[in-house]
């Protein structure tokens, strides 16, 4: 505002001198100067000022920029830290990945051979029940057949048991026989007699041979 009245004063001060036709040149040419050297100054300062101002504005935002810089810079950091900290994570998962896929492949195949020892195993066993299953159905049918024989054998030996019982009693009778015999050859019996005697001697002789066969 102050430049702008210093040229309307400047402008007033030329028309007048044109009227007075030249007089007073001196003075108003050391005006115009005094005015210049005025408006040079003030616009010097003007400058200078508007020339702090805006370093002051570029020292704020320098230092905006500085802490935004930093700032960034920390951020960066940070993120580098935590891609470090993924990486290494994921390093870690993928060796517990490969240390679980060899731990399922020795599972798989440790399943694998089981297996094969269960079938074996089955195998055997259904083998080893036919085995017990025919034994046993052998020892039941030697049991039968033991009892058969024992029930056979004491109905043998109940037989030979009457047999000898029997030939007891015919060799008893043989005896009797004989000595009947003895006493009609010497007791004066007829011939018929005793060849009927003989006779009933050798059927009886002849059946204890044919028992005791």
């Amino acid at each position: 505002m102050e430049l702008l009245y210093m040229r309307a004063a400047d402008l007033n001060g030329i028309g007048s001198d044109e009227d007075e036709d030249g007089e007073g040149d001196a003075a108003l040419y050391k005006q115009r100067y005094e005015r210049a050297v005025h408006e040079l100054e003030f616009t010097r300062r003007r400058l200078q000022q508007q020339h702090e101002d805006d370093l002051e504005q570029l020292v704020g935002l320098k230092k905006q920029l500085e802490k935004k810089l930093a700032d960034a810079f920390e951020e960066v950091e940070e993120q580098r830290q935590v891609v470090g900290q993924w990486k290494r994570k994921v390093h870690k998962l993928n060796a517990d990945n490969n240390d679980l896929r060899l731990l399922l492949e020795e599972q798989n195949a440790r399943n694998v051979l089981l297996e094969k020892k269960q079938r074996k195993f089955d195998s055997d066993s259904q083998h080893l029940q036919d085995e017990l299953r025919q034994e046993k159905q052998m020892r039941d049918r030697l049991s039968r057949e033991k009892e058969l024989a024992l029930a056979e054998k004491y109905s043998v030996e109940q037989s030979l048991s009457s047999l000898e019982l029997e030939l007891d009693l015919k060799e008893e009778k043989v005896n009797t026989l004989s000595q009947q015999l003895e006493e009609l050859t010497f007791g004066g019996k007829t011939e018929a007699e005793v060849a009927q005697l003989k006779k009933a001697k050798h059927e009886l002789e002849k059946k204890v041979k044919e028992q005791v066969r």
